[in-house]
């Protein structure tokens, strides 16, 4: 396909930013202009240019605002078609755009047949005006091309040409996974779509004004990634943006959203999700490329390190480190954005990525990646995010295997295997299991209660003398009592804090009732605690929920289907290692063979057994615990963490599947 090259690469030499758009008028007047200057026959530019008008109506970017955020979204008339869902808030823009283009085509159609009438007539008086004998004038391809028939295309180039026509797109055959369409759209090349080399928003200029109380010292100087690594990057332009300003910022409560960073970011762990952006680069850069910038990223933390040394010496505050309780001065990594082991963690993501996906694709290629946003993932060639994303995916890659195939991979990362799969509440108990409503492991109730009991506790501890006295005390135990009377659930923290504390002081100071009541909340505590657990054993609509709350963090169902995988820290969980530790991938067989049960200390966790009374494999600790214990009205912490033993097993499977990992 030279000739069609020739023709791209010299459209994109004439434009400003060498990326043609046919929705746009000036660059297909650039188009026209040039294949008229190739000598093209006025037929043949007529119908290239009109079947790529064609193909690009559909493509027009539409704007709306999501129901449910309210936030401002943007995607192709296209992909809000192929999404089917007729409550779309484009859908209605996105129908007429296609009326208007099926009736646009009619009449090309009805055009192009009576050119091709006249054209035949025409060649017919010719014919029968030529001299028997003498050869036939040719006018259908350019001198400029060697005077060749069609401009020294094959038949087969001519056919390709017609973008168009439906009978020439490439048949591609559907992707299903566990109900969902992982079909990629073969026409995308995401490295080239607007959504990949959109400048950022808010503007550098913006940014750096609204981020000037937070910004790292200098010296040393911002970090920049160097441009020759964004130019050849396979992400979306914007993200380097993004990481450069973490790592110019120091963690704070106001730079602990993405939306801090840039316009479309939500909430979550700014961190963690520096740690997905640089897994997401990393995966899809050479070698060379990420030891490059991991070195820098490294090395610019380390400058700040010494710095900040400097500046101590010289009697000022320390800023990214801090004295431990032996007085002693060490660094201070939560004072940071970035700090070297989310560097080190999206490494050994990326060891796990790559170890599978070659393991799996021999001679495979990343094409490129994408984070978990509906415009990513549509511009990799997914359709209908909200209905075919990943389950609990955190990146996406586009690879084309050795056959030609595009798909799509879809990653879960997790730091390392010291990781939460679940941080919920009991909270949740009541979704599960209405019926658990007033009873002991009832968290709504459990509040109540306590907030009740600490304000009866202070009464009996203090006598009214003493609360009068006091009157911080005695407005935190009059607003405890109305918040509790009323079912209000304000600010009880704050309150219940004053109360439990002063209870607290009064036992230090040797009051054996104060002492009693502290005795109690403890015994409270490890008493919903146990009951807790021991319902999520028992209750089957409980561990039917815990196992779908699970299955959102530690994707067991995804996994086992094939529809995403998880890096582990270097580790990978997939199909293959689950095979490797289980016996198998199937998951409605491994969910039958989730057990609760306590070890030898007395500490629950969720583990397989592979046989009616054979050995257990833990998966993980199950730790059920009260943020803020006797406070009254604090959640209940319910969460879930790979279980050390699990860890080894999985490094075990890992190695033997993909061989030692770095």
């Amino acid at each position: 396909m030279a000739f069609l090259d020739n023709i791209l690469n010299e459209i994109a030499h004439r434009l400003d930013n060498g990326k043609p758009d046919w929705t746009n008028e000036v660059h297909v007047r650039t188009l026209v202009t040039t294949l008229v200057e190739m000598n093209l026959p006025d037929e043949f530019i007529t119908e290239f240019v009109g079947n790529l008008m064609e193909a690009s109506a559909l493509d027009k970017e539409l704007t709306w605002t999501d129901e449910e955020s309210g936030e401002k979204k943007t995607g192709t008339a296209r992909s809000v078609l192929q999404g089917g869902n007729e409550s779309h808030p484009a859908w209605d823009e996105a129908q007429r755009l296609k009326t208007q283009d099926d009736s646009d085509k009619e009449n090309d159609a009805e055009r192009e047949s009576d050119t091709k009438a006249k054209e035949k007539e025409k060649e017919k008086e010719k014919t029968q005006q030529e001299p028997e004998g003498e050869p036939k004038s040719d006018d259908a391809g350019p001198n400029l091309w060697k005077g060749e028939p069609n401009g020294g295309l094959t038949d087969g180039e001519v056919d390709a040409i017609k973008l168009g026509k439906e009978e020439n797109q490439p048949k591609t055959e559907k992707r299903i996974i566990d109900g969902k369409d992982k079909t990629l759209n073969k026409n995308i090349n995401p490295v080239t779509t607007k959504f990949y080399n959109e400048p950022i928003e808010p503007t550098d200029d913006s940014f750096d004004m609204a981020n000037k109380p937070y910004e790292n010292i200098t010296p040393p100087p911002k970090f920049v990634i160097d441009e020759q690594i964004i130019q050849n990057s396979k992400v979306p332009k914007k993200y380097f943006n993004v990481l450069q300003r973490m790592i110019n910022t120091k963690a704070t409560m106001d730079s602990a959203k993405l939306s801090h960073f840039i316009s479309d970011g939500g909430a979550g762990q700014t961190s963690a999700q520096a740690g997905e952006i640089m897994t997401m680069m990393a995966t899809t850069m050479d070698d060379a490329s990420w030891n490059q910038l991991q070195e820098q990223i490294q090395q610019h933390e380390a400058s700040l390190l010494q710095e900040d040394k400097v500046r101590i010496d010289n009697g000022e505050k320390p800023i990214y480190h801090k004295v431990n309780s032996k007085g002693i001065l060490k660094d201070n990594p939560g004072s940071r954005i970035v700090d070297k082991s989310w560097v080190q963690a999206a490494n050994n993501n990326r060891t796990a990525i790559l170890n599978r996906i070659y393991k799996n694709h021999p001679n495979a290629t990343i094409v490129a990646g994408g984070w978990d946003t509906e415009q990513d993932f549509e511009s990799l060639g997914g359709s209908d995010y909200s209905k075919n994303k990943g389950f609990s995916t955190d990146v996406y890659f586009r690879v084309k295997t050795a056959d030609g195939n595009d798909i799509l991979d879809e990653v879960s990362l997790k730091k390392s295997k010291i990781v939460n799969f679940l941080n919920s509440g009991t909270g949740e108990f009541l979704k599960w299991d209405p019926e658990i409503a007033g009873t002991a492991i009832d968290p709504q109730q459990y509040g109540k209660d306590e907030r009740e009991n600490l304000v009866k506790g202070a009464r009996d501890v203090f006598s009214s003398e003493e609360i009068e006295k006091n009157p911080i005390l005695k407005a935190a135990i009059e607003a405890t009592e109305e918040t509790t009377k009323y079912g209000k659930r304000g600010a009880n923290r704050k309150n219940s804090k004053i109360i439990l504390k002063s209870i607290e002081r009064a036992a230090g100071d040797g009051s054996t009732q104060a002492q009693m009541y502290i005795d109690k909340v403890n015994r409270d505590h490890q008493n919903i605690k146990t009951k807790s657990i021991k319902a999520l054993m028992d209750n089957p609509k409980l561990k039917e929920g815990l196992l779908s709350s699970i299955r959102q963090e530690f994707p067991l169902k995804a996994v086992s289907s094939g529809e995403e995988t998880m890096a582990i820290g270097d580790m990978s969980f997939d199909p293959d290692t689950m095979t490797e530790i289980f016996g198998t991938s199937d998951y409605d067989e491994i969910k039958e063979k989730l057990v609760a049960l306590e070890d030898a200390n007395g500490n629950p966790y969720l583990g397989y057994r592979a046989e009616v009374k054979g050995k257990v494999i833990p998966l993980s600790n199950i730790v059920v615990r009260q943020d803020g214990v006797g406070y009254g009205g604090s959640s209940i912490k319910f969460e879930m963490k790979l279980h050390p033993e699990m860890a080894k097993m999985l490094k075990t499977a890992t190695e033997n599947v993909y061989g030692v990992t770095k």
